[in-house]
């Protein structure tokens, strides 16, 4: 989550001026950083807000999210109607709560559970809290398995890629687990079997997975991920599980790609998240190798001249020097829009080819990057 300072209220313009076209109260004045001193009219604080709001960017040209942009007028009545209700208070809503019931039953078909298995899931408020339960299921299954063994569960570590979602690292900090990061090397830009195996040993709670690369897209393989997870138990007798963060992938992979094994049939899954609100597809790109005159973070500042929101950002750690962007094709990016932004796309890039940029050092690049989620 972001974390925001105190602002010293005598260091900034404190008042807002409020248009009296807007509004009934002329001359009203209204604090940046404390409560006023009298109410105002609802739609006054209404438009001051949206007064503000413009200066964001469109979010159906946004290009840089996962998260869906555009939804059916009918999903969106249907949230609103549902806003009041506090989900949480089963006995208060309780056709809420059986609603949610029947969801983790068609995910538990949807992502092939074994039959009789008892499969359990809940909703969470996004992917990140999604993440730190199945974390810790993790860790307490391997707690107790080091706990009834008379061994030590002090040293708990989590192997990944270098490049998972920032909240993993968050979880291995929260709850003091040692993250084990497997870095990205040219030609392989997502963790794999053997990569994963290696840094494995008696202290691993777990194997995480990452269905929908947050770098560029990719699926990570998750059967081979276990082949090598039971080659390493055979040779060694760690016996490793798997958490697949599916945030991205794990509604879109069972209707494109149903024959791809990565959910529940694999056999050390024991746990997957996925967003409800995540859909698209990713093809992520770079400069030619002879470009030099300017980078991918100037074609992403100047495409945001036109509006188009495209992230450009290096690679984890052992590949900071690759620089790319990422483009996500979601519900609502039209045809006509996609030829647009390739006709900008090529427009900028001609104005950059004759108009070179100063490159500043790789250091001040990297800090360039907007990406960071």
């Amino acid at each position: 989550m972001p974390l925001h300072t105190q602002v010293d209220p005598s260091s900034q313009d404190e008042e807002l001026g409020v248009n009296p076209v807007y509004v009934q109260e002329v001359g009203a004045e209204i604090p940046r950083y404390r409560l006023p001193g009298h109410g105002m009219l609802p739609r006054t604080a209404l438009q001051m807000v949206r007064d503000e709001l413009i200066l964001d960017g469109n979010a159906r040209l946004n290009l840089a999210t996962f998260v869906t942009t555009w939804m059916e007028p009918e999903a969106e009545t249907l949230m609103a109607e549902c806003a009041a209700k506090n989900m949480i208070d089963k006995d208060e809503y309780p056709q809420t709560a059986e609603l949610e019931r029947r969801c983790v039953n068609i995910l538990s078909h949807l992502w092939n559970a074994p039959a009789g298995g008892q499969a359990t899931g809940c909703s969470t408020t996004g992917s990140s809290e999604a993440c730190m339960l199945g974390g810790m299921a993790l860790l307490w299954r391997w707690r107790a398995r080091r706990q009834a063994a008379g061994l030590d569960p002090a040293r708990p570590n989590m192997v990944m890629g270098s490049n998972v979602q920032v909240c993993w690292e968050k979880f291995c900090r929260y709850w003091q687990v040692e993250p084990r990061f497997v870095p990205m090397v040219p030609g392989r830009l997502h963790l794999r079997g053997a990569e994963a195996a290696a840094k494995c040993d008696e202290n691993t709670i777990g194997v995480v997975a990452i269905m929908g690369s947050t770098m560029d897209g990719s699926y990570e393989p998750v059967g081979e991920i276990n082949q090598a997870l039971d080659r390493l138990q055979a040779e060694q007798g760690h016996d490793v599980a798997i958490h697949v963060d599916a945030a991205s992938g794990g509604f879109v992979a069972p209707f494109l790609q149903p024959d791809l094994e990565w959910d529940f049939r694999v056999p050390r899954v024991a746990s997957i998240n996925a967003s409800g609100h995540k859909y698209g597809l990713v093809f992520a790109f770079k400069l030619r190798d002879d470009v030099s005159g300017y980078s991918v973070f100037d074609v992403s500042e100047r495409l945001r001249t036109r509006g188009w929101q495209v992230p450009a950002y290096t690679f984890p750690a052992d590949l900071t020097d690759t620089a790319v962007m990422r483009i996500v094709v979601r519900n609502g990016f039209s045809m006509d829009l996609a030829n647009l932004l390739l006709d900008d796309l090529r427009r900028h890039v001609k104005v950059l080819e004759h108009q070179p940029q100063t490159q500043p050092p790789p250091e001040i690049q990297r800090k360039r990057q907007s990406f960071r989620h």
